[in-house]
């Protein structure tokens, strides 16, 4: 500051400046430990299944010639598994980032539930058919709805990815689509193991380690619901969760009917 210049107008200016600076700074700061907690958690969730992938080729490499066919094709389906996880991972990783790097622009077009939902189930079809689950769609939305497909696929894949992973052998997944006046609902129900107080109440705290294996030991890093959220704010949207232990989740989201851009 300039003495010469210290006018009342000049002092409140000047003292604007330097509180908006300081809060910036402080948003800088704690963007960097989240992203540095984010990672963290990344770095562990990697290099786990990196390393059960590795043990396996080398072992398929050392004793190759002495391995049965239905030892060999119990292999390749838990390591594709766990790939299938890494993907996940990944993917949802980058949805962060950009999520994060402001570069996700809405784009609402109108969409068919029942289309949309079909193009996530095949997806999921090995998955399912490995835990012997059903997953059923119930949809009471009668005409087609305007949101941005990208997110709401998004969206869709991890909630059912997360209800598959925790459910137990022979159980059913339900998807409900629900329409009001100026909204509509997903609903994920599963009849999985449900979660704890303690992780319900840091499902969204990304400085907390809420993953945890599912109930074939997949792996998951707690990443996709945090991910699910950040997506359904960012459409105006909101999320509701509801569990009981060894009952099972529950998961809405409700969404506008139409978004802009």
């Amino acid at each position: 500051m300039v003495k010469e210049n210290l006018s009342p107008d000049y002092f409140e200016k000047s003292l604007t400046y330097c509180l908006e600076r300081s809060a910036l700074s402080q948003k800088l700061i704690e963007a960097n430990k989240t992203k540095d907690k984010l990672f963290s958690v990344l770095s562990h969730d990697l290099r786990s299944p990196l390393n059960s992938i590795i043990s396996i080729i080398n072992y398929l490499n050392s004793d190759a010639k002495n391995i049965s066919i239905d030892e060999l094709e119990e292999m390749l389906n838990s390591q594709a598994q766990v790939a299938n996880a890494m993907l996940s991972l990944v993917n949802n990783l980058l949805h962060w980032s950009r999520l994060n790097l402001g570069s996700v622009k809405i784009n609402p077009v109108k969409l068919n539930l029942k289309k949309v939902f079909n193009q996530e189930e095949e997806l999921f079809i090995q998955a399912l058919k490995n835990k012997k689950l059903l997953m059923q769609f119930h949809n009471e939305v009668q005409k087609p709805i305007v949101c941005d497909e990208n997110l709401l696929e998004t969206i869709l894949r991890n909630l059912i990815s997360n209800a598959i992973k925790f459910s137990n052998l022979g159980g059913a997944i339900h998807i409900n689509f629900l329409q009001q006046t100026n909204n509509f609902k997903i609903e994920v129900i599963d009849e999985g193991i449900g979660m704890p107080k303690e992780i319900q109440n840091n499902l969204f705290d990304i400085s907390k380690k809420v993953g945890r294996a599912g109930t074939l030991d997949e792996p998951s890093s707690g990443l996709g619901l945090f991910l699910v959220k950040e997506m359904v704010e960012l459409m105006k949207g909101s999320i509701a969760i509801e569990s009981s232990e060894s009952k099972g989740t529950k998961v809405t989201v409700t969404l506008p009917q139409k978004v802009l851009v």
